[in-house]
């Protein structure tokens, strides 16, 4: 049995998802809050962060944005482009989820997520490398990318619909 979908119904569904943008990436750009020195002989300045250690924040803040502070040390494409061209697994999950949610026109938390996650999965799995052993003795550990986690927390997404 064939089934033949009519120019209509693809005309149709174009039209569904061509009404929908994506944007992801630091989109509310903050100022970096200085991690909390280390003190001898007192209690750990790390935290647990999205499962691995991260340094507590002080309450100052620089004089520098996240985005500022993470372009010294990040190379955008890398992290932004590359994760999309390299991570079928989570592409995959990302176009089911925003499929359903585009045809039944629910509410695109779910596809937020997953966008997000895309970005942040690979740092989380330390994809991009190590931190210099100066960087981890400065540090206390070796997660390439998350010090404090303001920079991780920082990486959001958007779902725009456009009312055509």
């Amino acid at each position: 049995m064939k089934i033949q979908l009519d120019n209509r119904f693809i005309k149709k569904l174009k039209g569904i998802f061509e009404r929908f943008e994506f944007e992801v990436g630091i989109l509310n750009d903050t100022k970096h809050k200085i991690p909390q020195p280390a003190k001898k002989g007192k209690m750990s300045n790390l935290k647990s962060y999205a499962g691995g250690p991260a340094r507590k924040t002080s309450f100052k803040s620089g004089d520098k944005n996240i985005s500022d502070i993470s372009n010294t040390w990040v190379d955008k494409e890398n992290y932004l482009i590359k994760p999309i061209r390299n991570n079928k697994s989570d592409i995959i999950k990302f176009s089911k989820e925003f499929i359903k949610s585009a045809i039944a026109r629910t509410q695109p938390k779910r596809v937020i997520n997953l966008l997000q996650a895309i970005i942040r999965n690979p740092i989380l799995r330390g994809d991009y490398g190590s931190n210099t052993p100066e960087t981890v003795k400065r540090k206390g550990f070796n997660r390439y990318m998350i010090d404090t986690g303001q920079f991780f927390k920082a990486i959001t997404a958007k779902v725009r619909i456009k009312h055509v």
